[in-house]
């Protein structure tokens, strides 16, 4: 069950979901190809390349920046880069459907990043609920509907490998679900 555990964990890395999940736009809306990748660019290499960099420094100590010291600086980094993604987003031309995701990831990494200042949350589950929602407002609800599994899957597989509490892991979905609903107060597609 571990290694089930473990292969969850890693296909649901938020960096990996949203890089699987920025492919399928591209897939089904080849026009967005450029704003899809720009979402990629600020939202998975830029904190990839300085999670990489401080792995290699010895900064942060796993490729999950479990230490919730170490997540007080990486998850800031990754919420200024979604931040800069939703301004463009937000002040310049940019598909719809992408502007609401790139609000929503905006607000939960910066209600992750906050949280992290006194707590550590999954962000695992958390980017797993986000990218359910996104699914269906950019793939269509069958898709969604068929993802709904999920963030149960992912939630079992954080307490499992003892990543998280059972407190954790409510409060990474709960942070998903209030930038959701932040994004659509701000940015509804």
């Amino acid at each position: 069950m571990d290694r089930v555990a473990r292969a969850l964990s890693v296909l649901f890395n938020p960096m990996v979901a949203l890089t699987l999940w920025a492919a399928a736009v591209i897939a089904l809306h080849p026009a967005w190809w450029g704003a899809a990748a720009l979402v990629w660019l600020l939202l998975v290499a830029l904190p990839g390349l300085a999670l990489a960099a401080g792995l290699r420094l010895g900064v942060w100590s796993d490729a999950d920046v479990s230490d919730p010291r170490q997540r007080r600086a990486f998850v800031p980094l990754a919420a200024a880069c979604a931040v800069a993604l939703a301004g463009r987003a937000l002040l310049f031309p940019f598909p719809a459907v992408l502007r609401f995701a790139a609000t929503a990831i905006a607000a939960w990494l910066c209600l992750t990043a906050l949280a992290s200042t006194v707590w550590k949350i999954s962000m695992h589950v958390g980017s797993t609920v986000g990218i359910l929602f996104l699914s269906g407002v950019a793939l269509g609800w069958l898709v969604a509907l068929a993802l709904a599994w999920a963030p149960f899957a992912v939630a079992w597989a954080r307490l499992r490998l003892r990543r998280h509490t059972p407190g954790q892991v409510v409060a990474g979905a709960a942070a998903a679900l209030a930038a959701v609903g932040v994004a659509l107060l701000v940015a509804a597609p």
